[in-house]
């Protein structure tokens, strides 16, 4: 591995661009598990607090 810069920039922009395209690629898996994990503690909440009483 060489530490030039003319070496680097270009495979820092390739590293950029698949790093995009992986992260645009996993964002709807993110915000499926992230609403799940969000709604699901809501859910049980609102399942004891129903239940309590």
């Amino acid at each position: 591995m060489s530490n030039n810069v003319a070496d680097m920039a270009p495979r820092a922009a390739h590293t950029a661009k698949s790093f995009r395209r992986a992260f645009s690629a996993a964002r709807p898996v993110a915000t499926t598990t992230w609403t799940t994990i969000t709604t699901t503690p809501v859910k049980t909440m609102k399942v004891k607090m129903g239940g309590s009483r």
